[in-house]
């Protein structure tokens, strides 16, 4: 059973969507709950409901990125979600996860601007990887629709699911979530310029010189590190129903950019670059770029949900046992970064 719902988990890609986006996503909407003061259990349900959505809707825009790559993965020597499939099934393998996404919307479908904005994702996802749009190899386009379609819809969908579409915080989260998904494509690309070029394949990091994709990628940093500045302070005093209680997701933030930012002098200073992404090795910047989002901001968030009602203890609970249980990275890292353990 667990090998084959890890095999399971690794044709659907999980690993490259659940850890990083299903976490800001919980942010996003206990925030959204605590906000509109709706801690009710139909709220928890519909937390749920929605997350099952996003995880569906992640899955298929992974899933159609490596339909869209499967000549150029086997060029690289890439695993690819459609390795050892059939044509046939592969098609059957696609259109039920189609059908998962298309079903998981349906609770939300009566939900004012949420129609239009799924529409607009699916384009966005679909045209970013597959032929003949392909986005992805159109320059500057591609990394602008991939961080629509992975980060800024996702943010818009979640606040016109739960009945909230509106109100400058939900401006504020989404440009948030743009900046950092923007800095990762930017990591991801840059960490796969050298196989792009030798496949001819025409991304952005592909076209650009080294040196002009460096310093794009530093400056996409500063954007994300200004990006999580925003959430920190839309949690410590954007949310009238928990005054001061988001103070020390602020105080955590600040020390961390903090180190980063020293970090980063040092690094430039010996020629290099803080790669919190794919750097090599644990950091100050991987605690403040991944940790923080990822771990330290939706455990906040959850945690003053879950006081304001009891019922939502059980989303908090639920998320440790899979961030520190399951996952068993996040409460790693910080330490072994911190003192070398």
């Amino acid at each position: 059973m667990t090998d084959s719902l890890s095999r399971l988990a690794a044709r659907l890609r999980f690993s490259d969507w659940g850890p990083g986006k299903i976490p800001v996503l919980c942010t996003v909407l206990a925030f959204i709950g605590l906000a509109g003061g709706n801690w009710g259990r139909p709220y928890a349900l519909e937390f749920v409901l929605f997350l099952i959505y996003a995880a569906a809707h992640s899955a298929l825009g992974y899933v159609a990125n490596d339909l869209g790559d499967r000549r150029i993965d086997r060029a690289q020597g890439k695993t690819n979600a459609f390795d050892g499939l059939s044509a046939a099934a592969g098609g059957l393998f696609f259109g039920a996860l189609l059908l998962v996404a298309l079903i998981s919307g349906l609770p939300f479908a009566g939900r004012p601007w949420f129609v239009p904005l799924w529409a607009l994702w699916t384009l966005s996802a679909l045209g970013y990887s597959l032929p003949p749009v392909r986005l992805k190899e159109r320059g500057a386009w591609g990394l602008g629709i991939s961080a629509l379609a992975q980060w800024t819809l996702p943010v818009f969908l979640a606040f016109a699911a739960m009945g909230r579409f509106r109100g400058w915080e939900m401006f504020v989260f989404a440009l948030a979530a743009t900046a950092s998904g923007a800095a990762l494509e930017a990591a991801h690309q840059r960490c796969d310029r050298e196989r792009d070029r030798g496949t001819s394949t025409a991304t952005l990091g592909a076209r650009m010189g080294n040196t002009a994709l460096d310093r794009l990628y530093a400056t996409m940093l500063l954007l994300d590190k200004a990006a999580l500045g925003l959430v920190a302070l839309i949690v410590a005093f954007g949310l009238p129903a928990s005054p001061r209680l988001g103070w020390p997701l602020l105080a955590v933030y600040l020390v961390l950019l903090i180190a980063s930012l020293i970090e980063t002098v040092v690094f430039r200073r010996r020629g290099g670059l803080a790669d919190p992404y794919y750097g090599a090795g644990r950091s100050a910047s991987t605690l403040l770029h991944q940790t923080f989002p990822n771990l330290v901001a939706p455990f906040w968030l959850l945690l003053m949900l879950a006081l304001h009602q009891p019922v939502c203890t059980l989303l908090l609970a639920a998320f440790l046992v899979w961030r520190l249980v399951l996952g068993g990275a996040d409460w790693r890292w910080p330490w072994k970064a911190l003192f070398g353990r």
